[in-house]
């Protein structure tokens, strides 16, 4: 089966011309979604060697997994419409931007016959994903606790792990929000220069009764606008939670390209590598570009690649 894989908008930048041949541009970040047909997304490009330029590619299946080796004659490149000649592709490895936000309520105090709670279950998991990636120290981690504790831009995965182990909030007396969502989104963003960077977060909350519906559209449009995909772990007994704070969670996931899970305290946790593990490859281009004036001009990319039904 062929898949076509467009880009859901182009990067527009402004070049000027200097005596030196400086370049300097403006883009807006491009929204990647995982879509029935896959999806493909570009940097803007680095124009310091012009008239040679180079950007970072992305290209997902239908299941938002990424496609690996790619070859050239597979992409193509337009500038203001016209094609362009890929002069080197290298397939990369940078590493995702990844946070963590629990955002605990009093459903993650309930306790099994055992007297083990769902916040114990959920960090338990998430610190065993931690445990599983000591070694290696190309991601850039966060975690963030409402009211608790937090550590931001870490690499080694064990400091994660020392933190999500380090004390609980009493989860019973605890107000849940989405302050430590947005603070997320901004850490995200903020992990160094590296715009070929993967960004994730994994949003651990029990539903939101009473937020408003326009302020999980800003954060959902902040997410799509920095290619941030946000999966969600609601945390609630069956039947206690309303159908609007479900479906906003839902949403919330949907629409940025996560995925959203129901935990009651009876199901297995997801492992969250099968999140992560996406957002740590990409593709570095280099192309001569073909423009000479200055202006706002438009980069897109396409991806055509054949896999199975």
């Amino acid at each position: 089966m062929k898949i076509d894989l467009l880009s859901r908008s182009c990067h527009y930048f402004s070049l000027k011309l200097l005596i030196l041949l400086l370049i300097f541009f403006l883009a807006l970040p491009l929204p990647v979604e995982a879509q029935a047909s896959g999806s493909a997304a570009i940097t803007p490009p680095s124009t310091s060697s012009y008239p040679i330029f180079s950007t970072n590619l992305v290209a997902y299946d239908s299941q938002g997994n990424f496609i690996h080796n790619l070859s050239s004659a597979q992409i193509q490149l337009f500038e203001d419409g016209e094609p362009l000649t890929i002069l080197r592709l290298e397939e990369q490895r940078p590493g995702a931007s990844i946070a963590i936000v629990l955002n605990p309520g009093p459903p993650f105090a309930i306790q099994n016959s055992q007297g083990v709670s769902r916040y114990d279950f959920v960090v338990d998991a998430l610190a065993g994903w931690g445990m599983s990636r000591v070694g290696t120290n190309i991601d850039d981690l966060s975690v963030l606790t409402t009211g608790g504790a937090s550590t931001n831009h870490v690499t080694n995965p064990a400091d994660l792990v020392t933190v999500l182990n380090s004390g609980q909030v009493d989860a019973r007396t605890a107000v849940p929000g989405l302050d430590t969502l947005f603070e997320a989104e901004n850490l995200v963003l903020d992990a160094g220069s590296r715009s070929s960077i993967g960004r994730a977060i994994l949003f651990v909350t029990p539903p939101l009764d009473g937020v408003v519906d326009d302020t999980i559209d800003n954060v959902i449009s902040q997410a799509q606008q920095n290619n941030i995909r946000i999966y969600v772990w609601m945390v609630s007994s069956p039947g206690t939670f309303s159908s609007q704070a479900a479906a906003q969670l839902a949403d919330l996931a949907e629409n940025t390209g996560g995925s959203y899970f129901v935990y009651t305290g009876e199901e297995e946790l997801p492992d969250p590598e099968i999140y992560f593990e996406a957002l740590r490859s990409n593709y570095h281009l280099e192309y001569e570009s073909k423009l000479t004036t200055s202006g706002t001009h438009q980069l897109q990319a396409q991806v055509e690649t054949n896999a199975e039904p």
